[in-house]
C-alpha cells in the first residue's frame, strides 16, 4: 500500500501544470461584471481557447504584478493582453496580437499650465503608475525615477485614485481606459485631456505564454488562430 501511494504521489509531482490563463481587470479590454468576465479582448482569448480545444482551461483574475510573475514562472501558463515590447521578447512566447492602443500623459484641464514639449518636460511633474507594467517599464527605461518622478502603485484603481485626488499630476494611459476609471470613480472624463503622446507606448496587445509551457499546448493555440476570424490585425 505504502508503495503505492509512493508511486501515485511520484506520478502526481511529476505531472505538468494544468493550462491556465492569467490576466488583470483592465476594463473595457477585459473586466468583471456581475462575477463574469468580459470585454473585446477576453472575448477574443475565449473564441482562440474554444478553437484549439482548450476550452476548459480557467481564466483567472489578478492584479497585474502577480498575473505577469505567474507567467514567467509557471508552466503552461498565459497572459493577456500584454503589451509587447523590445525588453519583454525574449521573456514569453508571443502567440497572438490582440490590438493596438495609444497611450498619453493625462492631466486635469487646462493643459497649458503644464507646458510639456517633450518627454523630458514631463519629468518635471508627477506620474502615478501602476508597478511592473508597461507604463512602468517604458518610462523608468526614459530615466523616470521613484519617489522622484513616479509614485508607484501595485492596484491599478488607486493609481487613478491618487491621480483624482491630486497627488499625482499624470497618470500614462489610453483613452478607453481613462474613461472607463474615470466615470467608475465618479470623475468626469471631460475634466481632463492628453498632454503628451507617448510614442513609445504605441505598442501591440498580446496573448503570450510561459517561456517552458509545453510545445504542443502552443502548436494548438497557433492552429486555431489561423481557423478563426480575430477582429484585429494579424501578427
Amino acid at each position: 500500500m505504502l508503495v503505492l501511494f509512493a508511486f501515485l504521489h511520484a506520478i502526481h509531482s511529476n505531472a505538468e501544470p494544468e493550462v491556465l490563463f492569467v490576466t488583470e481587470n483592465l476594463p473595457p479590454l477585459q473586466y468583471m461584471e456581475n462575477n463574469k468576465l468580459t470585454g473585446e479582448y477576453f472575448d477574443l482569448v475565449h473564441n482562440l481557447k474554444i478553437a484549439s480545444g482548450l476550452a476548459q482551461a480557467p481564466v483567472e483574475v489578478y492584479p497585474w504584478a502577480r498575473a505577469y510573475k505567474m507567467a514567467q514562472e509557471r508552466k503552461n501558463t498565459f497572459i493577456f493582453s500584454i503589451v509587447r515590447t523590445p525588453e519583454r521578447e525574449d521573456k514569453f512566447i508571443w502567440i497572438k496580437k490582440l490590438g493596438t492602443n495609444a497611450f498619453g500623459f493625462y492631466g486635469r484641464k487646462p493643459i497649458s499650465q503644464y507646458q510639456i514639449k517633450s518627454i523630458e518636460d514631463a519629468k518635471n511633474w508627477l506620474t502615478v503608475v501602476l508597478r511592473q507594467d508597461l507604463v512602468y517599464e517604458t518610462l523608468t527605461t526614459l530615466g523616470f525615477e521613484e519617489r522622484r518622478h513616479l509614485i508607484v502603485s501595485s492596484n491599478l484603481n488607486s493609481v487613478f485614485k491618487l491621480l483624482f485626488s491630486g497627488k499625482a499630476d499624470f497618470v500614462v494611459t489610453n483613452k478607453h481606459l481613462f474613461k472607463s476609471k474615470a466615470e467608475l470613480l465618479n470623475q468626469d472624463p471631460l475634466n481632463w485631456d492628453v498632454v503628451w503622446t507617448v510614442p513609445e507606448l504605441a505598442q501591440g496587445y498580446y496573448l503570450a505564454a510561459q517561456l517552458d509551457t509545453d510545445p504542443a499546448i502552443i502548436a494548438k493555440l497557433v492552429d486555431a488562430k489561423k481557423t478563426i476570424s480575430l477582429q484585429h490585425s494579424p501578427d
